[in-house]
């Protein structure tokens, strides 16, 4: 296999100060840690490939209007196509510096300009096709959905391609050259990509930017040469400033772009595993004890720290044992053990139990937590191990 691997999930990065509580003080951490993908790739993928081919490069009027306020205006520029670029290459930089795969091939793009779609020969069926079909079918009837009525097909085309219902804008001979040439087992295309917007910046009550990015990903097995999944997907990015805020809300242009960067993104992170930043609620105290132990811990030398409020789990203060404890969880948990933080923290809820209010909502929160954590685990395993849920 070709996918990557990943050690602990958890990264410490900054300590903050945060509040006060009727259990002392409390200080939150911030960590980094891995949220799993929303999809499993299938056991059998080793080596995977990417290709912009977005079909939607001429300038397109449909999406050159756009509201601001009540009125109706008309971009003259075609800045879908500079969009689409950012976002292909936004998703292209996360995903291909994710911890998914060890490498990723780029496929040279395509060159729709000059070309019409002729989508005649797809015909909308209903449900009685064969499963395998009903995939390949549906992507092919949003496709033609997409061309009719979203994109400008020029009037002097130098050639014609015709969508296949089976696989779309490739031919089953382009997926076997593909094969052939690079050896993956399964293609990810962007075929289509557009974006448009809506603003309201005259108001003084109420001002917003809303930008609306869509995309079309098809998968192709490149071992049988078939069209496997289809993802269609709408992102909305959105600005919105009150008259009592000072922000300044981006210009249509910047919005357009910074929107199709941020979707860009968003799809990697549906596609693999990713960083992302969360905070925990970590207790301190001026005991010289915890104090040294915070101290250990804000330098990252946290099994060390942990020495310490393991001393302190028997303490005769009740305060200081249950803040040993709890705090004991969140290094638990920054060593990937999410079993004995679960433990710890469920102990030092056990001290007060709903005694103390605050201490209580802290520790069942956190419970939640290291319960997602739990399952996020099991998904991070399939996701680098797939074969492993199918001895």
């Amino acid at each position: 296999m070709t996918r990557g691997g990943i050690g602990f999930y958890i990264v410490l990065t900054t300590f903050a100060l945060q509040s006060c509580n009727t259990l002392h003080n409390s200080t939150s951490i911030n960590l980094e840690i891995v949220e799993p993908a929303k999809v499993i790739f299938p056991a059998d993928v080793e080596q995977l490939a990417i290709r912009y081919n977005n079909s939607n490069v001429s300038y397109n009027p449909r999406f050159a209007r756009y509201l601001s306020a009540e009125n109706v205006k008309m971009d003259e520029t075609n800045k879908d196509s500079i969009a689409s670029w950012i976002y292909y290459n936004s998703f292209k930089k996360q995903f291909t510096n994710s911890i998914l795969f060890d490498n990723i091939i780029e496929i040279s793009p395509a060159n729709y300009s000059g070309v019409k779609f002729d989508v005649s020969k797809l015909n909308i069926k209903d449900s009685i096709n064969p499963e395998d079909q009903v995939v390949t079918q549906m992507a092919a009837t949003i496709l033609k959905q997409l061309h009719s009525d979203y994109t400008t097909q020029p009037e002097n085309a130098v050639r014609e391609i015709k969508i296949n219902p089976k696989t779309g804008i490739y031919r089953k001979s382009d997926l076997k050259a593909i094969k052939d040439s690079t050896g993956a087992d399964l293609l990810l295309s962007l075929d289509y990509f557009s974006v448009y917007e809506k603003m309201n910046y005259r108001t003084q009550v109420y001002k917003y930017m809303n930008a609306f990015v869509l995309s079309m990903w098809n998968f192709y097995n490149l071992n049988d040469h078939k069209l496997q999944y289809f993802y269609h997907r709408i992102d909305t990015i959105s600005w919105n400033q009150s008259y009592t805020e000072r922000a300044i809300l981006p210009d249509r242009n910047d919005a357009m772009m910074n929107a199709s960067s941020i979707s860009g993104e968003n799809f990697s992170n549906f596609l693999a595993p990713h960083w992302i930043a969360v905070k925990r609620t970590f207790y301190q105290s001026n005991n010289v004890d915890f104090k040294k132990a915070v101290k250990l811990a804000s330098e990252n030398k946290w099994l060390e720290a942990a020495e310490i409020w393991r001393k302190n789990v028997d303490n005769k203060n009740k305060n200081i044992a249950a803040k040993s404890m709890y705090n004991l969880a969140i290094a638990c948990e920054i060593q990937g053990k999410i079993d004995v933080a679960l433990d710890w923290v469920v102990k030092s809820y056990q001290v007060f139990e709903e005694k103390n209010l605050v201490h209580a909502f802290n520790c069942k929160d956190y419970i939640k937590i290291l319960g997602q954590r739990k399952l996020d685990f099991k998904k991070i395993d399939m996701q680098f191990n797939p074969n492993a849920s199918n001895p």
